[in-house]
C-alpha cells in the first residue's frame, strides 16, 4: 500500500489569483494542502478555499518521491517557499523519524549481539562440562577452535573497554594526595607479593621438591615479572625521590628494618 494519499475531490471553480501551499502536522502524517481564492459564479465575492493535495505517514525517514513532487509543483516559481517547507518537514517529521529509527537499530543491534553471545556461551559451556572434555581437550582442532573463541571475547571485551572509556565524562585531574596514596597501596602489595614469593621458593621450605617441574602459566607469569620489573623501576627513576642513590645496596638493613620484613628485593 503507497505510503502517499493524494486528493481524489474534484468540484467545479472559478479559481483566480495565485494558490498558496501550506502543510499541517498531526500525530501521524504531515499533510499537503493548496490555498486558492474561488470566485462565485455570479461574480460577487468569493471565499479563499483549502484543497487537500497528499500526504505521508511522520514516521518515515525521507520524503516520499510523490509526495515531494507534489510540493514541487505546487510550489513552482516560489524557491523560497519551497525551501521554507522541506526545512519545516526535515525539522518536524524527518530528524525526529530519524532519531527513532537510529534508536531501533541500535536496539535490534544489541539484542542480535545478546543473541550471539548467549548461544555462544550456551554452546561452550556444554562444550567444557560434558564428560568427554578431558579426553578430547588436546584434539588439535579443539585446541584452535577454543583459541579463536578465546580471541573473540578478548576483542569484545576490549571494545567495551574503550566504549566505557569513551562514555565517562571528563575529569579534572585526579589530587595528588588521593594518587599517591593509591601508588602507596600497590607498592605495599607487591612488596608482601615478593616477600611471600620469597619465602616459597627455598627447597628447604618443602613447598617445591628439587627438580620439580613448574606448569607453564607459571613460568610464563614469572617471565612477565621480568620486563614488570625492569618497566617499573624505570618508571619510578623518572621521580627523583625513587632513584637508587649511589650504593644504595648498602641501605638494605636501614631499608628493610623499617618496612619490618626480613628481604624484600625488588
Amino acid at each position: 500500500m503507497s505510503a502517499i494519499r493524494k486528493s481524489t475531490s474534484a468540484k467545479a471553480a472559478i479559481i483566480t489569483g495565485p494558490c498558496s501551499v501550506n502543510l499541517k502536522f498531526n500525530s501521524s502524517s504531515v499533510m499537503l494542502y493548496r490555498n486558492h481564492y474561488v470566485k462565485s459564479k455570479d461574480g460577487k465575492g468569493g471565499m479563499t478555499t483549502q484543497q487537500y493535495v497528499c500526504s505521508f505517514p511522520n514516521r518515515l525517514t525521507e520524503i516520499p518521491t510523490d509526495f515531494h513532487q507534489q510540493l514541487q509543483q505546487a510550489t513552482a516559481g516560489q524557491p523560497q517557499r519551497y525551501q521554507e517547507l522541506i526545512r519545516a518537514i526535515e525539522t518536524r517529521v524527518l530528524e525526529p523519524a530519524r532519531k527513532v529509527q537510529e534508536q531501533k537499530n541500535r536496539l535490534a543491534d544489541l539484542e542480535q549481539m545478546r543473541a550471539w553471545l548467549n548461544f555462544g556461551q550456551q554452546q561452550v559451556h556444554e562444550a567444557a562440562s560434558c564428560a568427554q572434555c578431558y579426553t578430547y581437550a588436546s584434539d588439535p582442532k579443539i585446541q584452535q577452535s577454543a583459541r579463536l573463541i578465546l580471541q573473540d571475547v578478548q576483542h569484545v571485551l576490549v571494545l567495551a573497554r574503550e566504549a566505557e572509556r569513551e562514555q565517562q565524562p571528563e575529569q579534572t585531574a585526579p589530587d595528588a594526595t588521593q594518587a599517591d596514596a593509591r601508588l602507596r597501596q600497590l607498592l605495599y602489595s607487591i612488596n608482601r607479593a615478593c616477600a611471600e614469593i620469597q619465602a616459597m621458593l627455598p627447597v628447604e621450605r618443602n613447598q617445591f621438591p628439587r627438580g620439580y617441574e613448574f606448569d607453564e602459566r607459571t613460568v610464563r607469569e614469572v617471565q612477565q615479572m621480568w620486563f614488570n620489573t625492569s618497566d617499573t623501576i624505570a618508571a619510578l627513576n623518572q621521580r627523583q625521590q625513587f632513584k637508587r642513590s649511589s650504593g644504595w645496596t648498602d641501605l638494605r638493613p636501614t631499608v628493610m628494618a623499617l618496612a619490618g620484613e626480613k628481604s624484600v628485593s625488588l
